[in-house]
Parts: C-alpha cells; structure tokens; sequence
C-alpha cells in the first residue's frame, strides 16, 4: 500500500469498508454475548436447583433466605416505668430488624408445629421472621430432630471403639488393660 501524505483525509470508500467491519465485528460480539448469558442463565437455574437440594444430615433443609431489613414497631420493657409502678409496662418503639424466610420443617415426632410466644409455626409452613426469632427457631426445631434421631436408634457413637471404664473414689477413672 502505498503511504498517504500527513494530513490527508482517507477516502469515503474506505470509511465505509471500515464502519461494515466494525459492525460485523460488533455483530459477532453481540451473538458471543447473547451465547454466554444463555450458559449463565442455565447455570443459575441449576445453582437454583442445587440450593433447592440442599440437605443435611438428617435429609432436610436448613437453609434460611435473608429478605433485607424492615423498620417494625415492637414492645419493649420500660425499667422505669416498672420500678415506679410496680408492675411490668412496657413501651412501643420503632426498630430496624434483618428478615429471613425460614422453612419450618419438623420430624415426625414433633408434632403439628412449634409456639414460640404468643406464635405459632406450622409444620411445612413457610414464615418471614426477624432474626432473634430465627435463631430461637431453629434451635427448637434442631432438637425435635435430635430427639427424633436418638428415638429412632441414631447412634451418635457408633463409630467411637467400646470403653469398658472403671470408677472408684480412690483412683477415680481406671481403664482395664
């Protein structure tokens, strides 16, 4: 090719090729871009799905979903107040609490649901919760399954190798050779 002078301007011909380059170019990204949201969109569907599988031992799910937080009005006890009139008063506020969506599901053996205060937690039900009540929660419903486990025969020792120990008050713990 032959070498322009300084300062001359290249022909319409040219910036016409140049500009079809440019959006055949611009085109393939485009279908490259359109290719790799579908695989995302797939692989958020099957992380989706695995979340959904999410199990733990016992085979249940365990898994809270955090909605944000939420400004609630909720009672709160008034020490003074109580202190002067002897009885319990309390006094409403206004909070900012983080919300969780909470699955509430309980073994066999732990009946229709779980109260908690003046609520009660179905069996299967679905709740949006604050966090405090979450945690109380889940630990009610962790022990029903613990329960249910050692009722069932769920032997947590079951891989530990078998102690015969001896206890006496003078050598406290002694173990047979």
């Amino acid at each position: 090719m032959a070498q322009k002078p300084e300062g001359s301007q290249p022909s319409i011909d040219t910036l016409l090729k140049r500009i079809k380059e440019m959006e055949a170019a611009q085109a393939k990204m485009g279908e490259a871009l359109n290719e790799k949201e579908l695989k995302l969109t797939a692989l958020e569907g099957a992380l989706a799905q695995a979340e959904d599988g999410v199990v733990s031992l016992m085979g249940r799910h365990v898994q809270e979903q955090p909605l944000g937080k939420r400004t609630v009005k909720v009672k709160v006890y008034d020490h003074k107040a109580s202190k002067k009139s002897g009885l319990a008063e309390y006094r409403e506020e206004e909070q900012t609490l983080e919300f969780f969506r909470y699955l509430v599901d309980l073994p066999p053996i732990g009946g229709d649901g779980v109260r908690l205060g003046p609520h009660f937690f179905q069996h299967g039900d679905t709740v949006e919760i604050d966090l405090n009540t979450l945690r109380s929660l889940k630990e009610v419903v962790a022990r029903a399954w613990f329960h249910e486990g050692q009722v069932k025969g769920n032997d947590e020792n079951k891989f530990r190798q078998k102690q015969n120990l001896t206890i006496s008050p003078r050598t406290a713990i002694r173990r047979p050779f």
